[in-house]
Protein backbone atom coordinates (compact mmCIF):
# COMPACT_ATOMS: atom_id res chain seq x y z
CA UNK A 1 0.00 0.00 0.00
CA UNK A 2 2.78 2.11 0.73
CA UNK A 3 4.20 1.41 -2.58
CA UNK A 4 1.25 2.60 -4.30
CA UNK A 5 0.99 5.62 -2.64
CA UNK A 6 4.46 6.91 -3.27
CA UNK A 7 3.53 5.72 -6.72
CA UNK A 8 0.73 7.72 -6.98
CA UNK A 9 2.13 10.99 -5.32
CA UNK A 10 5.41 10.82 -7.84
CA UNK A 11 2.37 10.85 -10.80
CA UNK A 12 1.43 13.99 -9.39
CA UNK A 13 2.20 16.15 -12.24
CA UNK A 14 -0.13 19.79 -11.19
CA UNK A 15 1.96 22.79 -11.07
CA UNK A 16 1.23 25.82 -8.42
CA UNK A 17 0.14 28.89 -10.19
CA UNK A 18 -1.34 32.01 -9.11
CA UNK A 19 -5.52 32.61 -9.19
CA UNK A 20 -7.25 35.55 -8.03
CA UNK A 21 -9.18 35.28 -4.85
CA UNK A 22 -11.78 37.61 -5.74
CA UNK A 23 -12.71 39.87 -8.49
CA UNK A 24 -10.45 42.45 -8.84
CA UNK A 25 -11.45 45.12 -12.15
CA UNK A 26 -9.37 46.68 -14.88
CA UNK A 27 -6.74 49.39 -13.84
CA UNK A 28 -5.94 47.49 -10.26
CA UNK A 29 -2.72 46.93 -8.67
CA UNK A 30 -2.03 42.72 -8.55
CA UNK A 31 -1.56 42.55 -4.44
CA UNK A 32 -0.52 39.39 -2.57
CA UNK A 33 -3.33 39.68 -0.37
CA UNK A 34 -5.39 39.19 -3.72
CA UNK A 35 -4.01 35.91 -4.84
CA UNK A 36 -4.23 32.66 -3.87
CA UNK A 37 -2.18 29.28 -5.02
CA UNK A 38 -4.08 26.43 -7.17
CA UNK A 39 -2.76 23.55 -8.46
CA UNK A 40 -3.41 22.92 -12.04
CA UNK A 41 -2.20 20.34 -14.25
CA UNK A 42 -1.81 21.26 -17.74
CA UNK A 43 -2.49 19.37 -21.02
CA UNK A 44 0.52 20.95 -23.13
CA UNK A 45 3.66 21.78 -20.96
CA UNK A 46 4.04 24.83 -22.77
CA UNK A 47 0.69 26.29 -21.72
CA UNK A 48 2.03 26.85 -18.59
CA UNK A 49 4.33 29.76 -20.11
CA UNK A 50 1.12 31.54 -20.18
CA UNK A 51 0.17 31.66 -16.33
CA UNK A 52 2.65 33.11 -13.84
CA UNK A 53 3.84 30.07 -11.69
CA UNK A 54 3.34 30.50 -7.52
CA UNK A 55 6.60 29.34 -6.32
CA UNK A 56 8.55 31.66 -8.18
CA UNK A 57 8.11 35.99 -7.28
CA UNK A 58 5.29 37.90 -8.72
CA UNK A 59 7.50 40.80 -10.65
CA UNK A 60 6.42 44.26 -8.61
CA UNK A 61 4.28 46.80 -10.25
CA UNK A 62 1.86 44.46 -11.95
CA UNK A 63 -1.87 46.11 -12.98
CA UNK A 64 -4.51 44.73 -14.40
CA UNK A 65 -5.42 45.33 -17.94
CA UNK A 66 -8.75 43.74 -17.64
CA UNK A 67 -11.11 42.40 -15.23
CA UNK A 68 -10.17 39.00 -13.76
CA UNK A 69 -12.99 37.10 -11.85
CA UNK A 70 -12.63 35.24 -8.85
CA UNK A 71 -10.80 32.10 -9.55
CA UNK A 72 -9.13 33.06 -12.50
CA UNK A 73 -5.91 31.93 -13.22
CA UNK A 74 -3.48 35.08 -12.94
CA UNK A 75 -2.75 34.75 -17.16
CA UNK A 76 0.60 37.14 -18.34
CA UNK A 77 -1.43 38.55 -21.12
CA UNK A 78 -4.24 40.05 -18.43
CA UNK A 79 -1.17 42.25 -16.60
CA UNK A 80 0.93 44.91 -17.51
CA UNK A 81 3.20 47.07 -15.74
CA UNK A 82 2.30 50.22 -14.11
CA UNK A 83 2.65 53.44 -16.01
CA UNK A 84 1.84 50.99 -19.32
CA UNK A 85 -1.30 53.29 -20.43
CA UNK A 86 -3.91 51.26 -21.15
CA UNK A 87 -6.39 52.77 -18.67
CA UNK A 88 -7.62 56.69 -18.56
CA UNK A 89 -8.79 58.01 -15.66
CA UNK A 90 -12.63 59.30 -16.04
CA UNK A 91 -14.03 61.41 -13.60
CA UNK A 92 -18.09 61.16 -13.12
CA UNK A 93 -20.82 62.38 -10.81
CA UNK A 94 -23.07 60.24 -9.01
CA UNK A 95 -26.67 60.82 -7.75
CA UNK A 96 -26.35 59.38 -3.99
CA UNK A 97 -29.19 57.74 -4.59
CA UNK A 98 -27.56 55.91 -7.86
CA UNK A 99 -24.25 54.56 -6.20
CA UNK A 100 -23.85 52.15 -2.98
CA UNK A 101 -22.67 54.11 -0.21
CA UNK A 102 -20.06 51.49 0.29
CA UNK A 103 -18.24 52.39 -3.31
CA UNK A 104 -14.87 52.50 -2.78
CA UNK A 105 -11.14 52.42 -4.39
CA UNK A 106 -10.48 48.97 -5.67
CA UNK A 107 -14.38 48.25 -6.63
CA UNK A 108 -15.30 46.90 -9.42
CA UNK A 109 -18.87 48.57 -10.90
CA UNK A 110 -20.78 48.90 -14.04
CA UNK A 111 -22.08 52.37 -15.66
CA UNK A 112 -25.45 53.19 -16.91
CA UNK A 113 -26.52 56.32 -18.88
CA UNK A 114 -29.98 57.09 -18.58
CA UNK A 115 -31.40 60.10 -20.62
CA UNK A 116 -33.52 62.00 -18.31
CA UNK A 117 -33.86 64.33 -20.98
CA UNK A 118 -35.42 62.09 -23.61
CA UNK A 119 -38.66 61.19 -21.36
CA UNK A 120 -37.85 57.28 -21.79
CA UNK A 121 -36.28 54.63 -19.66
CA UNK A 122 -32.61 53.58 -19.19
CA UNK A 123 -30.59 53.76 -21.78
CA UNK A 124 -28.22 51.01 -21.03
CA UNK A 125 -24.88 49.80 -19.84
CA UNK A 126 -22.16 51.70 -20.84
CA UNK A 127 -19.28 50.27 -19.58
CA UNK A 128 -19.03 46.48 -17.70
CA UNK A 129 -16.37 45.64 -15.08
CA UNK A 130 -14.37 49.05 -15.19
CA UNK A 131 -12.36 49.42 -11.11
CA UNK A 132 -12.92 52.39 -9.06
CA UNK A 133 -9.74 54.28 -8.53
CA UNK A 134 -10.99 56.73 -6.32
CA UNK A 135 -14.56 57.63 -4.26
CA UNK A 136 -14.77 60.19 -1.41
CA UNK A 137 -16.81 59.79 1.26
CA UNK A 138 -20.45 61.42 0.59
CA UNK A 139 -19.63 64.32 3.63
CA UNK A 140 -16.25 65.11 0.87
CA UNK A 141 -17.88 65.57 -2.23
CA UNK A 142 -21.56 65.51 -1.58
CA UNK A 143 -22.37 68.65 0.50
CA UNK A 144 -20.61 70.78 -2.57
CA UNK A 145 -22.40 69.75 -5.12
CA UNK A 146 -24.87 67.65 -4.49
CA UNK A 147 -23.35 64.35 -6.62
CA UNK A 148 -20.57 62.20 -5.25
CA UNK A 149 -17.95 62.00 -7.67
CA UNK A 150 -16.17 58.89 -8.43
CA UNK A 151 -12.95 58.45 -10.61
CA UNK A 152 -12.82 54.88 -12.46
CA UNK A 153 -9.86 53.40 -14.72
CA UNK A 154 -11.54 52.87 -18.31
CA UNK A 155 -10.06 51.34 -20.81
CA UNK A 156 -8.69 53.45 -23.25
CA UNK A 157 -10.53 52.20 -26.46
CA UNK A 158 -13.73 52.80 -24.68
CA UNK A 159 -13.10 56.52 -23.11
CA UNK A 160 -13.93 58.19 -26.39
CA UNK A 161 -17.21 56.05 -27.08
CA UNK A 162 -18.73 56.83 -23.12
CA UNK A 163 -17.96 60.71 -23.71
CA UNK A 164 -19.80 60.63 -26.87
CA UNK A 165 -22.80 58.72 -25.84
CA UNK A 166 -23.05 61.42 -22.62
CA UNK A 167 -22.17 64.72 -24.67
CA UNK A 168 -24.90 63.29 -26.61
CA UNK A 169 -27.36 63.22 -24.24
CA UNK A 170 -30.03 66.23 -22.74
CA UNK A 171 -29.49 65.35 -19.13
CA UNK A 172 -27.18 62.16 -18.68
CA UNK A 173 -27.73 60.52 -15.22
CA UNK A 174 -25.14 58.39 -14.16
CA UNK A 175 -25.92 54.58 -12.37
CA UNK A 176 -23.26 53.04 -11.00
CA UNK A 177 -23.85 49.14 -10.18
CA UNK A 178 -21.23 47.33 -7.44
CA UNK A 179 -20.88 43.85 -9.17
Amino acid sequence: MLAGARLLAGADDTVRVWAVAHEIGAGSRVHPADLVVRRVRFGDASDLDLYYVADQALPGGLVLGRTIGAGELLARSAVRRAGEADTERVSVEVDPGRVDPDVHAGSVVDVYLDDQGDGGGPDGRVLSGVTVLAAPSYDETYATSGFRQVVLAVPTGQVQRFERRRAAMQDPVINLDVR
